[in-house]
């Protein structure tokens, strides 16, 4: 029994061994960096742009894998059933992977206990956008106009279960509203589907529509955050415009699957905060549409923990399912 007993300490001694010496020596291979979205989008800009600061302080290969289906569970599966040792990661949002599993029961993942938040990378901002030919020019306008006509009016996000969907959905709630959702698959399409009144209005990150709005093709009534953006400082915000306490920016992070050690969590955490503020990396985000924050992994906990409780309850409320 006592050689019994000693076999298995050395074996412990020797995994913990092996697995300290694999943290202290991480990353000693190439990172992937998973998008559970297809290829071309502004979340690429983003990747692209946390890759290429990791490659630089990690000094090791960094690549970006886009895995689509699923509405982003294909990816956020891949990533969640990795190993735990910080060569695999996801990029995801409030929307994809946590929106949409709350919603959806056959997403496959438990993103709060299988996700591990590393850092809030880059923030952006949810916009209420109309056909130019609407009569309205304010959200107060718009609210008129859409009461007097309960669902006859309909308006198209990136799909079902995005932040631009719940958004939306928050909206509805606060004023009353009702209008008809149409979830778009195929995003670069609703815009011009806008503009040739297919649809009246969208939800949308910003980051999309900057270009027809600065060119007049459509109409930005509202932003959902506290704050006017830069590209627009002729768009009030929501709470401006007579909603109180209405908030509604979403986040770009970084996670790795669930059991991440600590000190790999720390390393990775510190170097992509870092990699956000390089005036060129800031300059592409801002470009895309996106705010670069660089949040270590304590900040980007807690929030991804209340937008979760926030998110989970207006989805109860308002009943909503794929």
């Amino acid at each position: 029994m006592r050689i019994v007993a000693m076999l298995v300490l050395v074996a412990v001694l020797a995994f913990s061994s092996n697995q300290s010496g694999a943290q202290e020596n991480y990353p000693s291979r190439e990172i992937t960096i998973i998008v559970p979205f297809s290829a071309g989008g502004s979340v690429d800009i983003v990747a692209r742009v946390l890759a290429e600061g990791l490659k630089r302080r990690l000094g090791q290969n960094v690549i970006v894998e886009n895995r689509p289906g699923g509405s982003g569970s294909v990816g956020t599966k891949d990533a969640a059933k990795a190993a735990p040792d910080g060569y695999t990661l996801l990029l995801g949002n409030a929307g994809v992977p946590f929106i949409s599993s709350m919603m959806n029961p056959n997403f496959g993942v438990d993103p709060e206990k299988e996700l591990t938040p590393i850092s809030d990378s880059a923030e952006f901002v949810i916009a209420l956008v109309v056909r130019n030919e609407l009569p309205v020019k304010t959200l107060q306008e718009f609210v008129a106009y859409a009461k007097g006509r309960p669902d006859h009016l309909n308006y198209g996000t990136s799909g079902v279960g995005t932040l631009a969907h719940l958004a939306a959905e928050l909206l509805m709630q606060r004023t009353g509203l009702m209008m008809q959702h149409v979830p778009y698959k195929t995003v670069p399409n609703m815009a011009p589907d806008l503009m040739e009144g297919r649809i009246d209005a969208m939800f949308t990150s910003t980051g999309l529509v900057i270009g027809q709005v600065q060119g007049h093709k459509v109409k930005a009534l509202v932003v959902s955050s506290t704050y006017r953006l830069n590209v627009w400082p002729d768009v009030p915000t929501i709470q401006e415009s007579g909603i109180p306490d209405f908030n509604v920016t979403g986040w770009m992070g970084v996670f790795a699957p669930a059991g991440l050690p600590r000190e790999i969590r720390q390393k990775l955490s510190a170097a992509l905060a870092e990699s956000t503020k390089e005036p060129a990396a800031r300059t592409l985000l801002q470009n895309a549409g996106f705010e670069p924050v660089g949040t270590e992994w304590g900040a980007f906990e807690r929030l991804v923990a209340a937008d979760s409780n926030k998110w989970r309850a207006l989805i109860k409320e308002r009943g909503l399912k794929y």
